[in-house]
């Protein structure tokens, strides 16, 4: 009878140790692949578009099965915006006319890992201006104010005589088409008030009064909202306030400041309430308080006056820290000037044009700029000269090339710009006819001027104009 070889039973955890040590094989250890190193590129990698325009960039990873990025402007905010998806906005203002920013995409599997793209904005050159259909209501002391498609929400001013009662009656202004449309009516009417686009794309109209020449003051706001064309009442003010200064900060919340002593305060989208901050160091009274918000996320604000009347205006210029919440003064004005214009400059300055220069109750108008520097703190007169001074009821903006445009106090068709880095003053295009006071002059998505309404002379206006 044959025997029987007895059987050998492994267990299986010996067997897999065997196995993973690489034992009953005949050849040495198998080796490790290492994995594929990561990198990224940008579709687009050089750009040219003009400003507020768009393109959408896309970025490709190999080496990991993580594709994600994350989108950022190398020069922050000075340069446009970006969404996480690549949609990238070029900025609508550009200092000297043109300039170069740089889009970064960066691997989210390995963030040491970037990809650059190059885009060269331009701002368009403005050479004439075009007269427009009329709106469809005589206004002035009005809000001009950019939506977030484009189109513009004209609202409130005051009608015929610089004594008429004010109009809640808005209208629509379409790029697309040069038309104005009426819209939705206000709550309650309103001339000399103040109009801010929140970040949802709803407008906050706040404060203002009853009439044109002596216009009183409101507290009440109300919100528009363009997908309706409507508006509703939303908190009150802390203080009534008309021909002052709303600012949007980059929290979101708006700052109310002038035409009610050294008081000043926030309004929050949130919860569509006011709240105080601390007081100014300085009362600003009447109509000749600005704030301009300044490319650190702060806001200047200068001009007003002592006390509730046309003398004495205040000359000392102060800082509001939206994350403080503080004020501190910043220098003064070198001139006791009022009835001035103010714009923020591209590098971080601010540049207060013309206004009257008073000595006690009597003004007389200037002709000179003086520019605000956050280095110094400090105010300098520049050495160029307007050849006619400009007053505060002709409107001022910022062009596309970083260039305040202003109009002229002596000829309601005359317009100048100003540039800070020439220091000196040079003609507009000259308009094709008359534009009143108290106008309204805004830029729009692309860089294009509209300017509407006016009062003077006893009426109110209906023109407007198209710089292109």
């Amino acid at each position: 009878m044959p025997s029987r070889t007895p059987k050998i039973l492994i267990p299986a955890a010996a067997l897999a140790l065997t196995l993973a040590c690489g034992g009953g094989g005949g050849g040495g250890g198998g080796t490790t692949t290492p994995p594929a190193p990561v990198t990224i590129s940008v579709s687009q990698a050089t750009s040219s578009m003009a400003t507020d325009g768009t393109q959408t960039f896309t970025a490709t990873v190999t080496g990991s099965s993580n594709t994600a990025v994350t989108w950022s402007i190398q020069e922050g905010a000075a340069g446009g915006s970006i969404s996480a998806a690549g949609a990238y906005t070029a900025p609508g203002v550009v200092a000297n006319g043109s300039s170069t920013f740089h889009i970064v995409a960066t691997s989210q599997a390995d963030p040491t890992k970037t990809a650059n793209a190059t885009v060269t904005v331009t701002a368009p050159a403005l050479t004439a201006w075009t007269v427009l259909p009329s709106m469809s209501t005589p206004r002035y002391a009005h809000t001009a104010t950019v939506l977030q498609d484009g189109r513009v929400l004209i609202a409130g001013g005051a009608g015929t005589g610089l004594d008429a009662l004010s109009t809640a009656s808005a209208e629509i202004y379409n790029p697309a088409t040069g038309t104005f449309t009426p819209t939705g009516s206000m709550t309650t009417v309103r001339a000399f008030h103040t109009a801010v686009l929140l970040p949802n794309g709803k407008v906050l109209i706040s404060g203002g009064g009853i009439n044109g020449y002596a216009p009183g003051t409101k507290k009440s706001q109300e919100l528009y909202d363009p997908t309706t064309g409507t508006f509703t009442a939303t908190g009150d003010m802390v203080s009534s306030r008309s021909s002052h200064s709303s600012v949007l900060l980059p929290n979101g919340k708006v700052l109310h400041a002038g035409s009610a002593g050294t008081s000043a305060e926030l309004y929050d989208p949130a919860t569509g309430q006011c709240t105080a901050t601390p007081a100014m160091s300085q009362a600003r009274w009447r109509e000749w308080t600005f704030a301009v918000l300044l490319t650190s996320g702060k806001v200047l604000v200068v001009g007003g006056t002592e006390v509730s009347g046309i003398a004495n205006p205040t000359h000392i210029a102060e800082v509001y820290d939206p994350v403080a919440n503080t004020f501190t003064n910043s220098g003064a004005l070198q001139a006791n000037r009022a009835l001035f214009q103010a714009q923020a400059l591209p590098d971080g300055k601010a540049v207060v044009l013309n206004g009257s220069v008073y000595v006690g109750n009597s003004g007389t108008g200037s002709k000179t700029a003086e520019v605000w520097d956050p280095a110094t703190g400090q105010f300098t007169t520049n050495s160029g000269t307007q050849a006619r001074a400009g007053f505060f009821w002709c409107p001022s903006v910022m062009r596309a090339d970083g260039v305040p445009m202003l109009g002229s106090g002596s000829s309601p068709t005359l317009l100048d710009t100003f540039s800070a880095t020439l220091s000196a003053y040079a003609p507009a295009p000259t308009l094709p006819s008359g534009v009143p006071y108290f106008a309204a002059m805004v830029r729009l998505k692309g860089g294009k001027i509209l300017l509407c309404g006016g009062g003077g002379g006893g009426t109110a206006s209906t023109g407007a104009f198209l710089l292109q």
